[in-house]
């Protein structure tokens, strides 16, 4: 498309990031009234999400501005790596953290998602809506449809049925992450095109998401 490369970068990013935590999960919920199989692969799907978000989102993020040896050295500073793996350690270990630490910590993750809508908020009212319109719309589009096409593909490849088919289809058609937003404030990658593509993709979501869960319903 010529985009430049802190462009490129966002967009990539506001097409493979989705919201499928504060998303997914209630439109998982509804949709299957808290049936526990499906929830617990919309679960896992936001686990690899977040996995995902912190690897190449990052890296992807990162290189467009510092290159790929500045992208690794950011990558490497990271803290999120290293909570997994601390937090992997204590699982295994069976090692309970202490109240006093896990009690503020758990204030602290509660307010990040009321500080990410601050954020995403003042990219908007900070950047022209007119820039970067049919980028813009291009994300939506692609997130909101093309995405559900190719996972349909899929599912169809790998004989997936039931639930499990449900479940991937629906989420595959989630609206951009509010993440990518961030990644694109933090490095500099027109962060008004990353803020517009959360704002837009969220909007008609609520249509498209409508179709998606009663396609689900009716193909699988």
């Amino acid at each position: 498309m010529g985009y430049s490369r802190p462009l490129a970068a966002s967009f990539s990013n506001s097409v493979s990031l989705t919201n499928n935590g504060n998303v997914g999960i209630p439109i998982n919920a509804l949709a299957f009234k808290q049936d526990a199989l499906a929830m617990s692969i919309q679960v896992i799907v936001v686990v690899f999400e977040l996995f995902v978000t912190f690897t190449f989102g990052l890296l992807n993020a990162s290189k467009a501005v510092s290159g790929l040896k500045g992208s690794l050295l950011q990558f490497a500073k990271m803290p999120v790596l290293y909570a997994i793996a601390a937090g992997t350690i204590l699982r295994f270990c069976h090692i309970q953290i202490p109240d006093p630490i896990l009690l503020p910590l758990d204030q602290i993750s509660t307010g990040m998602f009321a500080f990410a809508l601050v954020s995403i908020g003042a990219q908007i009212a900070s950047s022209k809506l007119q820039q970067h319109t049919s980028a813009v719309l291009l994300s939506s589009i692609v997130r909101l449809i093309i995405s559900p096409i190719c996972a349909y593909g899929l599912i169809m490849l790998l004989h997936l049925d039931g639930i499990t088919a449900q479940a991937l289809f629906i989420a595959s058609a989630i609206p951009t992450s509010r993440n990518s937003a961030a990644l694109a404030l933090e490095y500099g990658n027109e962060p008004g095109f990353a803020a517009q593509a959360v704002l837009v993709s969220m909007l008609l979501s609520s249509i498209t998401l409508t179709v998606v869960v009663n396609l689900a319903m009716v193909i699988f």
